[in-house]
């Protein structure tokens, strides 16, 4: 397809070929992580910077979060998270959510989980976001601070008649209950 690449672009216009290219691209990460081959991941990586620049940034910090994260590399998933999560709230609260569903075991994972959790909900308040703060700051051994995120997220849930309700009001329930138990 890059081959004939400017007569396809001329056809079928320039965002349905960077379309192929990525796709062709995802491909081949997936195969990177099934081999446990980084090599074939900068081959991606490289064939997308080389025929679709545009989507470069984009598809270089995507493709190497998902392979460290499938391969469970922590430091090399950390280093590109946290350039990552400079790029905006979204990609903050795609880590956070990340880290607290596969890499609950790593310590400094779980602190940065914490932070851009908790700096996507300054930056945008809404339950999915104070419902994951709450959830990481519970495991970061802060209950207080999970509890006052949690019943943010409650609010929230209720204003939306969003179906995390139960989630939400199951996690007050344990904190509270945590909390008597530690008073007495």
């Amino acid at each position: 397809m890059v081959d004939h690449q400017e007569a396809i672009t001329a056809i079928y216009g320039p965002d349905a070929v960077h379309d192929r290219i990525e796709a062709a691209g995802n491909k081949t990460v997936q195969k990177a992580i099934k081999f446990e081959n980084e090599d074939l991941l900068h081959e991606a990586i490289d064939k997308v910077k080389r025929f679709a620049a545009d989507r470069s940034k984009s598809f270089t910090a995507h493709a190497k979060l998902t392979y460290y994260g499938a391969l469970k590399d922590h430091s090399n998933y950390h280093k590109v998270a946290k350039t990552y999560a400079r790029q905006g709230v979204e990609q903050k609260f795609e880590l956070a959510n990340f880290v607290l569903s596969h890499m609950q075991d790593d310590p400094k994972l779980m602190q940065s989980a914490e932070v851009w959790a908790l700096d996507a909900c300054k930056a945008q308040k809404s339950e999915p976001y104070c419902f994951t703060a709450a959830k990481l700051l519970l495991l970061n051994g802060k209950p207080d601070q999970a509890l006052a995120y949690a019943r943010e997220a409650l609010s929230f849930s209720e204003k939306a008649k969003s179906g995390a309700k139960p989630h939400i009001e199951k996690l007050i329930k344990t904190l509270e209950r945590s909390k008597l138990e530690n008073k007495s």
